[in-house]
């Protein structure tokens, strides 16, 4: 997915509130862009693994102008199971601490239990650039899912829907 990210420090942060003292970070997706790009259609693929996590991620976008209309479709989608560790689920500090204080003492080794994710997203937008200027609609979909490896069987989902 094509981006830019802006780093905005002093009063530049102020352009998006007074919250923004100590400045912001703005990210400026594809899906409505300030200018017709000059190739008519261009397309990207991306797939990443991980082996610790057993991580599977794809992500995708493609973008077609026609005439003076951009089209953009973008989209991801992430996997992942409990985080590999070399060892035991506790250091030996806490194994002491937990014993001290009569509680139970995990034994599991090999994974820290509860870090899975699952996560995907998928983005459209058309913009029309005329003489005057452009105008643009987005719409972004995210579902994000993530266990909590504090808690056992607590997980966090998250949706969000967004027009632009």
């Amino acid at each position: 997915m094509s981006l830019a990210i802006e780093v905005l420090r002093g009063p530049a942060g102020l352009l998006y509130g007074s919250g923004g003292a100590g400045g912001g970070v703005n990210v400026v997706r594809a899906r409505l862009p300030d200018t017709l790009p000059g190739d008519p259609f261009s397309a990207t693929l991306e797939v990443r693994g991980d082996s610790a996590m057993d991580e599977h991620t794809a992500v995708g976008q493609v973008n077609r102008t026609l005439g003076g209309l951009l089209l953009h479709l973008d989209g991801y989608r992430r996997e992942t199971d409990d985080v590999s560790i070399p060892g035991a689920q506790v250091s030996d500090r806490l194994r002491r601490q937990l014993e001290a204080a009569g509680e139970d003492v995990p034994t599991g080794r090999g994974t820290v239990p509860n870090s899975a994710s699952d996560a995907w997203g998928a983005s459209a937008g058309a913009t029309y650039f005329g003489d005057s200027g452009s105008i643009g609609l987005g719409y972004n979909h995210t579902d994000t899912q993530y266990e909590l490896p504090a808690e056992e069987e607590a997980l966090i989902k998250m949706k969000q829907d967004r027009f632009d």
